[in-house]
C-alpha cells in the first residue's frame, strides 16, 4: 500500500476536476531600455555572413577556428582571376565547416562549357549549392551571357543543384550604371525568383549611411520588390584603409560624410566599426517590420580575423552603448 503521508493532497472542484495549489511565480523584472537595445542589436547581427579574398585567405590557418559551423563565405571573382581558382578555397572552406559562396560574373564566362564543368566541380568538391551572380565589370562580355538574366535562363545552375542564388545590390549608385538601370534589373530577377520559386537574396556593396540605406530599401519596397537583404558593412578597418576601398568600389556619398566628421587627421589612422550602422539598423527593423533587411554581410578590409572577434564580441553582447545610444564600444572580457 502507498503510504498516503508521501502522497501530496489534490483538490476537487465542483466539477470533481483537480484543482492543484497554484505556484506563486516571481514578478518579471521590468527589463531597460538599454537591455531592449542590446538584445536588438544582437539579433540583428544573427545570421550574417561575410566575404574574404582569395589571397587574404591564405592567412587563415583554419576558418573554423574563428568561424561559427555553417557560416557562409562569399569569395569574390577578382580581375584577372578565373572562375576555377575558387574550387580549392571552396573545398576547403565545406572542410573547415564553412558554407562557401562564390561568386560568378556572368560576363567574364568564356564559354558554357566553362561554366558547366567549374559548376560540376563545385557541387562534387566542395557541396556548392549558393552562389553569389553578379554581371561582371567588363565592357565587352568573354563569352555566351551578356548579364546575369542570360545566365539564369541558361538552366545550368539548376542543372548543378544551385539552391540560392543571391544578387547584387547598391544602396549608393553604381559607378558601372545608373540607378534607373540597377532598380530595373532588381525588378527582372525579383520576379524570375517569385516565377521559379528560387531563393534570391539582394546581398549589398558596402555604405556608411544609414538613411541612404533605408531610403534605397524604401526605394525597392515602393518599386514591389519583395527579396531580402544582407546589407553589406564595413568591418573593423582604419579610416584610410576604409577610404581607399570606398574608393575603389564608388562608395563615395556616404564616406565623404565620415570623411567630414572624422575630425582632425589623427582620427584617420584609427579603427572605425560599424556599430553606429548595425545599431541604426537593428532599430529600424523593429520599427518596421515589413524591412526587407535580414542580416548584415561583412567586407573584411581591416582583416577577417578583425572582423570576427568584433562580431563574436557583440553577439555575446560584450558591448556597451554611448550616452546618445547610437553606437557602441566592444568591452573585452577581463
Amino acid at each position: 500500500m502507498k503510504n498516503l503521508a508521501n502522497i501530496q493532497s489534490v483538490e476537487t472542484d465542483h466539477r470533481g476536476a483537480d484543482r492543484r495549489p497554484e505556484v506563486e511565480t516571481a514578478p518579471a523584472i521590468p527589463r531597460t531600455q538599454t537591455e531592449i537595445l542590446e538584445d536588438r542589436v544582437v539579433d540583428f547581427m544573427e545570421g550574417f555572413s561575410i566575404e574574404i579574398a582569395p589571397q587574404a585567405a591564405g592567412k587563415i590557418a583554419n576558418f573554423g577556428d574563428h568561424l561559427p559551423a555553417g557560416s557562409r563565405v562569399y569569395l569574390p571573382w577578382l580581375p584577372g582571376a578565373r572562375l576555377s581558382d575558387a574550387l580549392s578555397l571552396s573545398a576547403r572552406l565545406r572542410l573547415e565547416t564553412m558554407e562557401p559562396v562564390p561568386h560568378i560574373a556572368a560576363r567574364r564566362v568564356e564559354s558554357k562549357a566553362e561554366l558547366d564543368e567549374n559548376l560540376a566541380e563545385l557541387k562534387e568538391r566542395a557541396q556548392v549549392s549558393n552562389i553569389l551572380l553578379i554581371a561582371g565589370d567588363i565592357d565587352k562580355p568573354a563569352g555566351p551571357y551578356k548579364d546575369t538574366l542570360e545566365l539564369l535562363e541558361d538552366g545550368l545552375l539548376e542543372k548543378h543543384g544551385i539552391k540560392s542564388i543571391a544578387v547584387a545590390g547598391h544602396p549608393e549608385t553604381n559607378p558601372f550604371f545608373s540607378d534607373e538601370k540597377a532598380l530595373d534589373a532588381l525588378k527582372v530577377k525579383n520576379a524570375y525568383a517569385r516565377d521559379k520559386g528560387v531563393d534570391m537574396p539582394i546581398v549589398t556593396q558596402f555604405s556608411f549611411s544609414i538613411d541612404g540605406i533605408c531610403a534605397w530599401e524604401r526605394g525597392l519596397r515602393d518599386a514591389d520588390i519583395t527579396l531580402p537583404i544582407n546589407i553589406g558593412l564595413a568591418g573593423p578597418a582604419s579610416m584610410k584603409t576604409l577610404i581607399k576601398f570606398a574608393a575603389m568600389c564608388g562608395v563615395g556619398a556616404s564616406m565623404g560624410f565620415v570623411k567630414r566628421n572624422a575630425g582632425v587627421v589623427t582620427k584617420l589612422l584609427r579603427d572605425r566599426a560599424p556599430d553606429d550602422l548595425v545599431t541604426g539598423l537593428a532599430q529600424a527593423v523593429v520599427a518596421d517590420p515589413d524591412m526587407l533587411i535580414t542580416a548584415p554581410h561583412f567586407y573584411t578590409f581591416g582583416g577577417l580575423v578583425r572582423s570576427v572577434d568584433w562580431i563574436d564580441a557583440v553577439l555575446e553582447g560584450r558591448f556597451k552603448f554611448n550616452k546618445k545610444q547610437n553606437g557602441f564600444d566592444i568591452v573585452q572580457y577581463t
